[in-house]
């Protein structure tokens, strides 16, 4: 199955949205491990393990757990780890 992540922060460098294909079942820890080989492809420099690590995936109402399972068609957003003072 196909799900849309929409990109923000230092992701948005590979575009504004990124298509992943998933299995049927897979969750939104998954789909991070998904994501990191697809990123990868796309620029095989990539080596931001520890920033996709700490970003977080959100729907349009809420922040997603990492055990939430995924639907087809689903549109998330990743957010980076943000800071400020």
């Amino acid at each position: 199955m196909e799900i849309t992540i929409q990109c923000f922060g230092l992701f948005r460098s590979f575009g504004e949205q990124i298509k992943l294909s998933i299995a049927e079942g897979d969750r939104i820890s998954d789909m991070r491990k998904a994501l990191l080989d697809k990123l990868q492809q796309m620029d095989a420099s990539f080596n931001k393990l520890d920033l996709l690590g700490s970003a977080r995936f959100a729907s349009e109402t809420e922040i997603l757990q990492e055990s939430m399972p995924l639907k087809e068609g689903m549109a998330i957003a990743i957010i980076p780890p943000v800071s400020g003072g």
